[in-house]
């Protein structure tokens, strides 16, 4: 990382250096240099934690970037895999799994989540491109990108299928099973302790979490010109025409009210059993997407299903996938966990890369009561959307009254503890909201559907976007023209983002520009090809700042369960950006993200050089996304 330098020292190193002892040492298990000292440490975010022993990214002197391992007594040395690796083979059993397991007695059913060995998706790919004689999806146009998804998923659930039920013939009594699913390697069975040791030694088992079928809670505790969506509906056109959309609630809208009357929705049951459970939440939810004349995109299909515990939500998710939808709005949670990266998580991270579809979650609204991310809020390849206030400003958008919700949640990356990605990715309004005739709506669910609008308006415009999920990623959080908290900076890894709103407000008419200026672009890069170059002209003169946002996706696949040494959860990416003189004007260098965004104010004009750095590598290969923004 030659680039790499001018580093402050932050407090949260102070704090480090309490708890860990001055004669610590780094030492390298490779070469014979000359020992770090802990002082010299100036950034530092932990990766994982296994038994008490800590792996953590650390930057040293301001410039060179190691791995070390933090031992329980305080002392350090750089990582080596063949060293260390041991410290931190995956078990099979996840934590919460063994604790119940020791709480259990001999004849008591556990509900486990088993995730078995995954289906080969090349083979899938290779056969549907080849079905449809398709070389390079990018090339190819609207329709045939929309049919490829299409039979992507028919072809992947048929493989799925096949394979899920193979397992439970095999190995399992079908009185014990939950769930099997059919676009994913996920099985939820009831276990005895005995039945989970005997299949955790099973070789295609790969991971075992414990199941808690919960209550689902709403996130709930006119908005749209301020994030301009109602500009580029009524000057651009953009209605999300045809799209298909998916909506997860607890109940049904209100068919009757006036919002909804003339749009396109369809219900996972009868129309006459939906109208038995309407719900005030989801005639609001339903509405900020496809009202007629208050919504983001009423020219999108919106599909709507409703559950009430996790085992529905597995069920009804999977539904909204068969009816083709290309983003899923997910306006609730589960209080009983936050914070973490569950089973729930897990999958929507799976489902999300496999079969393109967009997750947008609320963040959740119980930080006032110190809580983080509603569950499953943590998986790294969704939208988690908080809330912001603003304060019903006339002649929106007029952004310099505009607040962060105190109640919405998010990560705290301060303290670099948080092994988990940074939640959420932006916000949107979720206060004071007046919409299908219910006045004063607030929470971060009312804000999710605000991103899930903005994001059918761009699919319309622009339906041959593909990989849809981390180019809309890259483009959403490059385009956040404002910001509404004063915490950037804190983390000083990737000082560009927000604890509390992540990259900031998303703005559809930035967006906008951004797509239709071709201001991104997606890569699929081995190692070899990596640090990834890419050059942007800049004009200073008319620029007041620059945002550039690196994306990619988290791969839960696993190609062999005998590889069970796993530092990393996610490929580490790195960026940095240079201005014409190679001085670097900016950078975004987390551990545990699967966003980087860098912001800067150009002092020349010229070439600027985006650098991706592959720091650490877990799939064969990265799909990466880049876009780039300009306000003045």
């Amino acid at each position: 990382m030659s680039g790499f330098k001018k580093f402050l020292v932050i407090p949260f190193i102070l704090i480090f250096l309490a708890v860990y002892p001055l004669t610590s040492y780094v030492e390298s298990a490779e070469t014979d240099s000359a020992p770090y000292s802990l002082t010299e440490i100036t950034k530092l975010q932990i990766i994982k934690e296994v038994n008490g022993v800590k792996l953590a990214k650390a930057i040293f002197n301001n410039q060179d970037i190691k791995d070390i391992v933090i031992f329980k007594d305080g002392s350090i040395e750089e990582y080596s895999k063949e060293k260390h690796g041991k410290l931190f083979e995956k078990d099979k059993l996840s934590k919460k799994l063994k604790e119940k397991i020791k709480k259990s007695s001999s004849d008591e059913e556990i509900p486990v989540a088993v995730h078995i060995n995954d289906i080969d998706h090349n083979e899938v790919e290779k056969y549907v491109k080849d079905k449809l004689k398709i070389k390079d999806i990018k090339d190819e146009k609207p329709e045939k990108i929309k049919e490829y998804i299409k039979e992507k998923r028919i072809k992947s659930k048929e493989e799925y299928k096949k394979s899920n039920s193979q397992f439970v013939k095999e190995y399992i009594n079908n009185e014990e099973e939950l769930f099997e699913s059919q676009y994913s390697p996920l099985i939820i069975i009831r276990l005895t302790n005995m039945d989970i040791e005997k299949l955790s030694k099973n070789m295609q088992v790969q991971e075992m979490d414990l199941f808690v079928d919960s209550t689902k809670e709403e996130d709930t505790y006119n908005s749209i010109p301020n994030i301009n969506s109602k500009y580029v509906k009524d000057n651009l056109n953009l209605r999300g025409d045809g799209v298909p959309i998916g909506i997860l609630e607890v109940g049904y809208p209100n068919l009757d009210n006036t919002q909804l009357t003339d749009s396109n929705i369809i219900f996972d049951v009868p129309e006459s059993t939906a109208n038995r459970r309407r719900s005030t939440h989801a005639t609001i939810v339903t509405s900020i997407i496809v009202g007629q004349t208050e919504g983001i995109a009423p020219g999108a299909t919106a599909y709507v299903a409703t559950a009430s515990s996790r085992l529905g939500d597995y069920e009804k998710i999977e539904w909204l996938i068969d009816q083709g939808v290309y983003v899923i709005n997910y306006s609730a949670g589960y209080s009983d966990v936050r914070g973490e990266y569950t089973d729930m998580a897990k999958w929507i991270d799976h489902i999300s890369i496999q079969h393109d579809v967009i997750f947008v979650k609320s963040s959740g609204n119980k930080r006032l009561d110190n809580l983080g991310i509603s569950d499953p809020g943590m998986a790294y390849n969704a939208f988690t959307v908080g809330s912001m206030n603003d304060n019903d400003s006339i002649n929106e958008p007029n952004w310099l009254d505009d607040i962060f919700s105190p109640f919405s949640c998010y990560t705290e990356n301060e303290n670099s503890e948080n092994p988990y990605p940074f939640k959420p990715d932006l916000t949107a309004p979720g206060e004071s909201v007046d919409v299908a005739g219910y006045l004063s709506q607030a929470g971060t669910s009312i804000s999710a559907p605000h991103v899930t609008g903005v994001l059918a308006q761009m699919l319309g415009a622009f339906p041959n976007i593909f990989p849809r999920n981390s180019v809309m990623k890259a483009v959403t959080t490059a385009a956040t023209l404002h910001k509404t908290t004063d915490d950037y900076g804190i983390y000083s890894m990737s000082p560009s983002l927000s604890d509390k709103e992540g990259a900031g407000v998303i703005d559809a008419l930035s967006i906008y520009n951004c797509l239709s200026g071709s201001h991104f672009l997606t890569e699929n890069l081995t190692e070899s090809q990596f640090p990834y170059i890419h050059n942007i002209g800049v004009n200073a003169d008319d620029t007041q700042s620059v945002r550039v946002s690196l994306s990619w996706l988290k791969n839960n696949i696993i190609p062999d369960s005998s590889q069970n040494v796993v530092e990393r959860e996610l490929s580490d990416l790195d960026l940095e950006v240079f201005d014409p003189e190679g001085n670097q004007v900016g950078y975004s260098m987390s551990a545990n993200n699967n966003l980087e965004v860098v912001e800067f104010t150009p002092t020349m004009s010229g070439e600027y050089k985006i650098m991706v750095e592959g720091y650490a590598l877990t799939n064969d290969s990265e799909q990466i996304s880049l876009a780039w923004t300009e306000s003045n």
